[in-house]
């Protein structure tokens, strides 16, 4: 009997035991929560307090604007309703506006380019720097895309982008060398090149012509200013409300790196 009271004396002053370590584990637990969510609370003042206090800025901003004039645009559909020799120089300014917290860097890609009914698509890069090489080069008039610099600072950066077009007739060019946007004519003179020279060629053919091109083919700039001025022409006999030129421009700005 005295055996039993023993035991149960044991057992009860082990339960006793365990119920004054786990009281024990308890209070250090909420207290070791209780500085690690002072520690949280602490940074996230500080945190906060930086930012002045605004707890919307812990999220950085990124506002970026394009102005067309007045308008706020995403992207740029570029028309110009004519291209002669002679014409009216067009001229369009964009303005690229950086509110952000950020420096960032500007840059533009052609999308598309519709010249005289005929479609050209850019998909990449490269090609979209094909068509920007093409109308600053390959044709008696020309297009070019300017802007000063293409960092904007952080806060109200601004940049221009400026967008010319021209034809002058009897440009300084004298011969230009053809490209894929010409196709066979008959009636004009083609000539070939050493670098230095200019030869006639009688043998081209509208056989042979691709493989000419591609090997360097020119003709006078008279004789381009005709060919596109035809060209031009009677696109406008038959499409009198379209414009000759549309370019879609994608107009991009990245965090500065």
């Amino acid at each position: 009997m005295k055996e039993k009271k023993s035991e149960k004396s044991k057992a009860k002053s082990a339960i006793l035991f365990l119920s004054k370590k786990k009281k024990k584990l308890l209070i250090r637990t909420l207290l070791l929560a209780g500085i690690l969510f002072g520690i949280n609370a602490y940074s996230w003042f500080i945190y906060i307090d930086r930012f002045g206090g605004d707890i919307s800025a812990s999220v950085i901003s990124w506002d970026v604007t394009f102005w067309d004039d007045t308008e706020e645009i995403n992207n740029i559909a570029l028309k110009i309703d004519s291209l002669y020799p002679g014409m009216e120089p067009f001229h369009k300014e964009i303005m690229v506006e950086n509110k952000s917290d950020l420096p960032a860097i500007f840059s533009f890609q052609i999308e598309s380019m519709n010249l005289f009914g005929q479609e050209y698509t850019a998909t990449t890069v490269e090609e979209s720097e094909a068509l920007l090489t093409a109308l600053e080069s390959s044709f008696p008039f020309v297009l070019q895309f300017t802007y000063d610099d293409d960092f904007l600072a952080a806060e109200n950066g601004r940049l221009l982008f400026k967008i010319d077009a021209n034809w002058d007739f009897e440009g300084e060019t004298e011969y230009y060398q053809l490209s894929s946007y010409f196709e066979y004519d008959a009636s004009l003179t083609y000539y070939s090149s050493d670098g230095t020279n200019y030869v006639e060629d009688a043998t081209v053919t509208s056989e042979n012509f691709a493989d000419k091109l591609a090997a360097g083919l020119y003709m006078t700039s008279d004789d381009a200013d005709t060919y596109w001025g035809h060209k031009a022409a009677d696109y406008k006999d038959g499409n009198p409300s379209a414009p000759c030129i549309t370019l879609n421009l994608k107009l991009i700005v990245s965090q500065k790196q």
